[in-house]
């Protein structure tokens, strides 16, 4: 493995973890052992998680500015590390407030990796939808896992369990990630490097990192397997193989296509610059407070209702919390599905007319799942997370294409900042609307009324024609 592609894996592995460690709170609130030692309703344990969604956006002005003065690849380690700790302390809390400290300082940290490892990201990409579809993908992991692993743990291990595990992994990680920096790049990028050090990075750093990832799997495809024949008997076992055969196809496509996202190695990177008037930067500096704004709305409501949403429409079909787990983790999984076909569309057709057909879907689906139970709710819920999930690299991809490269970190925070500060309002919303109503048809009309307001701004603020690259050398920027 090239530096190149050990430090893109870096990246999409710290993408996951974030959004990992933001939802654990969310599937572990459904667990007994959580209702045990903290009494109150969905709602009112929900809500406390609303300081961590608030610094998890309003942290990432100053986490972009850090990246920007000091250094992005060292906020990563500390971002890996930090989350790391943060939330084995969360594990170890014993009251409300404590918890809340623990769950606040793991909003602080994860507020680090929007602003600093997309912009690292679309530095080093070879094509940049396609980077940053893939970046997008691993985050959906992260959802996903968050959904599965943390009902698992918590069914037989406790909640506190469920937050000092991946904590562990995370900072032993981030020491990794400060490894691989440490011993920069490999034979890849110079000819004249020994073999011996080459094997000592792939022995210090690819091996164990490429080695928990696939204990990780192990222990996630051990856990369905085990749930699909205790739930649907033997017979499960014929229609797994044929599961798992498809995820295994997924996968060698994600690494297909993660090859074609980097860099050449051993080639000087090209830094991308384009022709945008300051008029056109300006409407599009606008575009991202409101899009990211409601839309975060939307894509926030969603990721941490969805379980609980699962749990009330599938009500009659399935309730132990831990299968639920499982089929949102599906769902999510499927979901990542749209941020491939969205990244590959991006490098291929105007950014307004995606951006208006991948809203348009969410508000259709949004007013469709209303009224949606049962069976039906399950097959309006998991386009409406394609289409969710699909958005999210457009906006990445607008502050890469039309936002000048002085400025990108800065803009990069703005808009974590309006999509992840929501995270507080999306939490606020979820809990006390069903606290007040008993259901979530109240949110999802909330959320078919952010996805018109996401139409209004595409209409008005975002450029019909694509900008003019120009291409520069890395050589003649440094000259």
């Amino acid at each position: 493995m090239t530096y190149a592609s050990r430090n893109f894996l870096f990246l999409n592995i710290g993408h996951a973890l974030d959004h990992f460690f933001m939802l654990i709170f969310a599937t572990a609130v459904l667990s007994a052992s959580m209702k045990g030692d903290f009494e109150g309703s969905y709602g009112a344990l929900l809500l406390l998680t609303t300081f961590s969604f608030f610094f998890f956006g309003g942290a990432s002005q100053p986490a972009g500015w850090l990246g920007d003065k000091w250094s992005r690849h060292n906020m990563i380690v500390v971002f890996f590390i930090g989350i790391g700790v943060a939330s084995i302390f969360t594990g170890l809390t014993t009251g409300r407030l404590s918890l809340q400290i623990g769950l606040a300082m793991i909003g602080l940290l994860a507020a680090i990796y929007h602003p600093i490892g997309i912009a690292l990201v679309a530095e080093e990409a070879g094509r940049m939808g396609r980077a940053l579809a893939i970046n997008g993908v691993w985050g959906n992991i992260g959802v996903a896992l968050a959904a599965v692993t943390t009902g698992a743990i918590a069914e037989y291990w406790g909640w506190r369990a469920a937050f000092i595990a991946p904590g562990i992994y995370a900072a032993a990680i981030g020491v990794s990630y400060a490894l691989h920096l440490r011993l920069g790049p490999g034979a890849g990028e110079d000819q004249n490097e020994t073999l011996r050090a080459n094997q000592l990075r792939s022995l210090l750093v690819s091996g164990p990192l490429l080695g928990t990832l696939a204990v990780i799997g192990v222990f996630i495809f051990g856990f369905m397997t085990y749930k699909a024949v205790d739930r649907f008997g033997w017979y499960a076992l014929v229609v797994l193989p044929i599961v798992y055969i498809a995820m295994a196809c997924l996968a060698y496509v994600m690494y297909t296509f993660q090859k074609g996202a980097l860099q050449q190695d051993g080639a000087p990177a090209a830094k991308r610059q384009f022709d945008v008037t300051v008029s056109i930067q300006q409407r599009v500096f606008v575009f991202l407070i409101v899009a990211p704004l409601f839309g975060g709305v939307i894509f926030q409501a969603t990721t941490i209702a969805l379980p609980k949403i699962l749990s009330e429409r599938l009500t009659a079909l399935i309730a132990n919390p831990s299968e639920i787990g499982i089929v949102a983790a599906v769902v999510f999984a499927l979901a990542a599905l749209g941020q491939v076909v969205v990244g590959e569309l991006l490098d291929r057709y105007p950014i307004r007319q995606i951006y208006l057909s991948v809203v348009s879907v969410q508000l259709l689906l949004c007013a469709l799942a209303v009224s949606a139970f049962g069976w039906l709710a399950l097959l309006v819920t998991t386009p409406l997370m394609l289409a969710t999930f699909g958005a999210i690299p457009m906006n990445d991809w607008i502050v890469a294409n039309y936002i000048g490269s002085r400025w990108r970190s800065r803009v990069y925070a703005v808009k974590s900042l309006m999509s992840l500060s929501v995270g507080a309002i999306a939490v606020q919303l979820s809990g006390r609307l069903y606290d007040l109503t008993g259901s979530f048809e109240a949110l999802f009309m909330v959320m078919t009324g952010c996805a018109a307001l996401v139409i209004l701004g595409a209409l008005f603020l975002l450029p019909a024609r694509p900008p003019e690259p120009v291409v520069v050398p890395a050589e003649q920027l440094a000259g």
